[in-house]
């Protein structure tokens, strides 16, 4: 993503290896097996977006790149998780409810995410963060490319976009907690949040971009609401952020890293 150029894995032959199975409990393989594949293809496929979105920047009309951008796109949004996914690690209890009572989220989301495993939740967690940098690329595509409005509905990406956002706060009382008691899952664990938090960041913002435009009344408590959420996700950020010397990332830097994830400007060394 940083990089600006294609994944190194982004070829035929390894986006038709078959995925590594992991076994996650609670869920039958071949449907654990479906959710690898979708996801490991996804996070392939996601710089490559973003990719032809900032070649759409510099080289607006260009058709051949609009077409190419907008298929892959639409494959991207529509390889969401199959809801049995889902509804068996809730049916075995792998994936459910408990009250909040993490202090810094408390107010934000009043229930959170249990996980009965840690793949479960390096799995999820994965999959919430993928699906927000895509909900991001395809707002910024249609933005780039007016016509990609015929084929994606936007009312449906943005309830998926919020969606997300919803599910990856929902999951931080637990991951946090697991980190202090098993300290050897620490790092991995609020690495994997650490980017979470970033995609979330990114929801509430587009959210409060879209809410500042429409300039209703009505939508002033849903504003806010997105300010107060892009501030949690901030503080959250600054939380579990592991640089030794203890930088604060500010929300100037944080916007900047958001809307890079979502083709925007690439970080250019000075």
């Amino acid at each position: 993503m940083f990089s600006g150029t294609n994944h190194q894995l982004d070829g035929p032959e390894w986006l038709t290896t078959p995925i590594l199975l992991r076994s996650i409990p609670g869920i039958t393989d071949n449907i654990v097996e479906q959710a690898l594949q979708k996801l490991a293809h996804s996070f392939i496929l996601i710089p490559r977006l973003a990719r032809l979105l900032r070649r759409l920047r510099n080289s607006s009309g260009d058709r051949g790149v609009e077409e190419e951008a907008i298929d892959l796109a639409q494959h991207l949004f529509t390889m969401s998780m199959d809801d049995e996914f889902f509804s068996q690690a809730k049916t075995t209890g792998q994936l459910r409810l408990e009250i909040t009572v993490l202090g810094e989220i408390v107010e934000a989301v009043s229930m959170s995410y249990f996980f009965g495993s840690l793949r479960l939740s390096v799995f999820l967690e994965s999959y919430w963060t993928c699906r927000l940098l895509i909900c991001g690329l395809v707002e910024a595509l249609l933005a780039a490319v007016p016509v990609a409005s015929l084929i994606f509905d936007a009312n449906a990406l943005h309830d998926e976009d919020r969606r997300m956002a919803i599910d990856a706060l929902m999951a931080v009382q637990h991951t946090l907690k697991e980190s202090v008691v098993d300290r050897s899952q620490f790092r991995g664990n609020e690495m994997r949040l650490l980017m979470l938090m970033h995609g979330a960041y990114g929801s509430w913002g587009r959210l409060e971009k879209r809410l500042k435009a429409s300039m209703e009344m009505s939508e002033n408590e849903e504003l806010s609401l997105a300010i107060r959420m892009k501030r949690l996700c901030l503080d959250l950020v600054n939380r579990l952020q592991l640089t030794p010397q203890g930088n604060v990332v500010s929300e100037h830097v944080l916007e900047a890293v958001t809307k890079l994830y979502a083709g925007g400007p690439l970080f250019r060394n000075p």
